[in-house]
């Protein structure tokens, strides 16, 4: 694994290029001394990311302090991230989150990975978690089916066009070719349409989900994921705010759950 550092005045936090083409962009905070562990965060999608950025960057350097090495990092064709001009691909981030933890691997002194996943980063977390022998998982506010995120995305996209524009200039999802600056391809919207954890296997025992109450797909878990009934730590916190303006400019963090990460996580090394 290769990657191109871009400098920071922060000795600690490093931009850097890396994956296949050295295409996709990260943000990795390195600690002092190394606890031995690696993190990749896992972004939700278009405007959720944006309004998630200062919670998981808190959350990054709070890991860190801990000596945690962690790595935030934009999916191909999202963020800072380039790779093609044929757009966001699910299949395409995937293969993203495998290069994300196989840098992560890479850093001085990591022997174990944990991932975090936020909303729908949660559904390509979990999904990358068996296969790429992850130690720790974490699902926060899981949208692990890709039909109902689109749903999600063509609604916010009307509420949002219609509050700015008004109704009589609203056109409808399929008509258009993005939902709140996120490309929507038809290759795309396809794969999206079709992603679904159902059935999927992740790690037994080392599972954390963070949710609302009137969290669906947390209400459905064991239908989402192949995993043995118990084995999962559920909690549920406030809900925090990821889709209205609001949260964008909201000064507070949720720092219960971002402590209630940091303490899961650091019992793994204990």
């Amino acid at each position: 694994m290769t990657a191109t550092m871009t400098g920071n005045a922060d000795e600690n936090i490093r931009p850097m290029h890396f994956g296949r083409l050295n295409t996709l962009f990260g943000i990795c905070h390195h600690p002092s001394a190394s606890n031995g562990w690696g993190v990749v965060i896992c972004n939700p999608l278009a405007e959720q990311a944006i309004r998630a950025h200062g919670t998981l960057k808190n959350l990054s350097v709070r890991l860190c302090r801990d000596g945690f090495h962690v790595l935030r990092f934009d999916y191909s064709n999202t963020g800072n991230s380039g790779d093609s001009t044929e757009g966001p691909l699910i299949s395409r981030w995937l293969e993203d989150v495998d290069a994300a933890i196989a840098l992560a691997r890479s850093m001085p002194g990591v022997d174990h990975i944990a991932l975090i996943g936020l909303r729908f980063g949660a559904a390509l977390a979990g999904t990358a978690a068996l296969k790429n022998s992850v130690d720790r998982l974490v699902l926060w506010d899981p949208q692990l089916h890709g039909k109902k995120t689109l749903e999600q995305l063509a609604n916010d996209h009307k509420d949002y066009l219609q509050a700015e524009i008004g109704d009589s200039r609203y056109q409808p999802l399929n008509q258009g070719e993005e939902a709140l600056g996120l490309p929507l391809t038809q290759a795309f919207k396809a794969e999206l349409a079709d992603f679904s954890t159902d059935g999927v296997p992740i790690p037994r025992d080392t599972v954390m989900v963070l949710s609302r109450e009137s969290s669906e797909d947390v209400v459905n878990l064991s239908e989402s994921f192949d995993y043995p009934a118990g084995h999962i730590t559920v909690s549920q916190f406030d809900a925090a705010d990821w889709d209205t303006d609001e949260a964008l400019n909201m000064a507070t963090l949720p720092v219960n759950v971002i402590a209630a990460v940091v303490d899961y996580l650091s019992e793994g090394v204990r």
